[in-house]
């Protein structure tokens, strides 16, 4: 029996925003641009652009509580 899809994970603002059509598991935006606040995405794009935002993010590391 062939495996069963992986569960479809809706797109994230910032996903959304790229015209995905799901947000892939582990999007490192998914916690910070949920879909129900895009706005929070557009103004950070507008500010940094996307890369600029996982550079950041990046350099922020895991343990900072952003």
């Amino acid at each position: 029996m062939a495996d069963p899809p992986p569960p479809h994970h809706p797109p994230c603002a910032a996903c959304a925003h790229q015209g995905r059509p799901s947000c892939p598991a582990g999007c490192p935006l998914a916690p910070y641009f949920p879909a129900d606040r895009p706005e929070r995405f557009e103004y950070a794009n507008l500010l940094f652009g996307v890369d600029g935002i996982l550079c950041r993010l990046e350099a922020a590391g895991p343990d900072t509580g952003l």
